[in-house]
């Protein structure tokens, strides 16, 4: 008598049974999604804008010295402005410039072109300078120049 209780729990456990009325599903074949290539941009050709800075000691005297910079860009297209960065290592300070609007923070110094200089076409160059004043060591700063 253990057998057929059996049976009846496989039944009961596999489900209802199927009858005519109520066949059994047809199985479907899985569908394997097909790997579909993935996008790739295309680069959109866009003229190359650079600058580089020049820093020359022009004129030097007990305390203080001139200082020129010289920004030239170095890209394929006319530039929207710049902006020339440098650290002073001896604790020089400006004390005005010409040109751009230069600002100190300790020894950093930022410079950024005045309305009427940048936008140097391509092989061009402008030019600012500045005062400013120093004790003991005078070493020129290495410039580093951006574009906006």
């Amino acid at each position: 008598m253990a057998l057929p209780m059996l049976a009846v729990l496989a039944v009961a456990a596999c489900g209802p049974a199927r009858t005519a009325a109520h066949p059994s599903p047809t199985p479907v074949a899985a569908v394997q999604p097909t790997a579909s290539p993935t996008p790739t941009a295309t680069p959109t050709p866009t003229a190359n804008a650079g600058c580089a800075a020049t820093y020359t000691i022009t004129n030097q005297w007990q305390s203080g010295f001139q200082a020129q910079v010289t920004v030239t860009n170095t890209g394929t297209a006319a530039i929207g402005g710049w902006t020339v960065t440098f650290t002073f290592a001896n604790g020089q300070g400006v004390t005005q410039s010409w040109n751009a609007t230069v600002t100190q923070s300790g020894a950093g110094v930022s410079a950024q072109n005045a309305s009427w200089n940048g936008s140097p076409n391509p092989g061009g160059l402008t030019a600012f300078g500045f005062i400013a004043n120093w004790t003991g060591t005078n070493a020129a700063p290495s410039p580093a120049c951006a574009t906006r």
